[in-house]
C-alpha cells in the first residue's frame, strides 16, 4: 500500500561528502564552521534558546533572526502560559530584550520565513539554520528561498530531520523537502547530529 508521506527521494552515496556524525547540533556547527565573525541566520527562533548558543558561542559578526514572532498570541507553550513566559510583552519585544546585549550584530526580520529569506542578498550567509514551519510545503519554500542565500562554502542546516513529531503526534515534511533539495542540486550532506528524542539536524554544503 502506497504511503504518500514516504514518497520522497532516497539519499545515495554520491549525496555525501565525508559526512560526520555529532553528539548534538552545537558540536556539529562548532566543528564544521569554527571560525568567529561569520554571518549566521536562524529561521524560526522561538524564545531564543538556540539563538543564545549561536550568538554566545559562535560569536558571529552578524546574526539575522527570522520569525513570525507571534507566539504571544497563543495561550500556552510547553504547558506554560505565554503571559507568564513573555511577561505581558509581545514575542518580538521579549526576544529583542533577551538579546539587547547583541543588538549591534542583530537584524530581526518579522514575517513569513520564505519571504523574509528571499528579501536578503544572495551569497549572504556563512550558516543558515532553518527551524520554522515543519510541513513539507513550509520546509520546501524555506529551502528554495534559503539555498541561494548561502555562500558557496557555507552551511545550510535543517532542524528536526525526522518524519514525525512523536511527542506532538503530527507528521513532519522535513526529510521529504530536504531530500528533494539534495537530489535536485549539488548540495551534499556533511554533518548529522543526534538529539535525545531523535529530533536530529542535518547539515549541507555545496
Amino acid at each position: 500500500m502506497r504511503q504518500p508521506h514516504l514518497d520522497y527521494p532516497a539519499l545515495r552515496r554520491e549525496n555525501f561528502d565525508n559526512a560526520r556524525a555529532f553528539f548534538d547540533r552545537s558540536d556539529m556547527l562548532l566543528a564544521l564552521r569554527p571560525e568567529k565573525g561569520l554571518i549566521i541566520g536562524e529561521v524560526g527562533v522561538g524564545i531564543g534558546g538556540f539563538s543564545r548558543f549561536l550568538i554566545d558561542h559562535m560569536r558571529p559578526a552578524k546574526f539575522v533572526a527570522i520569525d513570525l514572532f507571534d507566539l504571544h498570541t497563543k495561550p500556552a507553550l510547553w504547558d506554560d502560559a505565554t503571559s507568564v513566559i513573555f511577561g505581558g510583552r509581545s514575542h518580538r519585544a521579549f526576544y529583542e530584550e533577551s538579546f539587547s546585549y547583541a543588538r549591534h550584530i542583530m537584524r530581526v526580520e518579522q514575517g513569513q520565513s520564505h519571504e523574509r529569506i528571499a528579501a536578503l542578498p544572495d551569497d549572504f550567509f556563512d550558516i543558515l539554520y532553518i527551524d520554522a514551519g515543519h510541513t513539507y510545503e513550509e520546509v520546501r519554500r524555506d529551502a528554495a528561498a534559503g539555498a541561494p542565500k548561502v555562500k558557496r562554502d557555507g552551511l545550510l542546516v535543517f532542524n528536526d530531520y525526522t518524519l514525525h513529531d512523536h511527542l506532538g503526534k503530527v507528521s513532519y515534511g522535513v526529510i521529504q523537502a530536504v531530500n528533494e533539495l539534495i537530489a535536485a542540486s549539488d548540495w551534499k550532506v556533511v554533518g548529522f547530529s543526534l538529539q535525545r528524542y531523535m529530533y536530529c539536524d542535518i547539515a549541507l554544503r555545496r
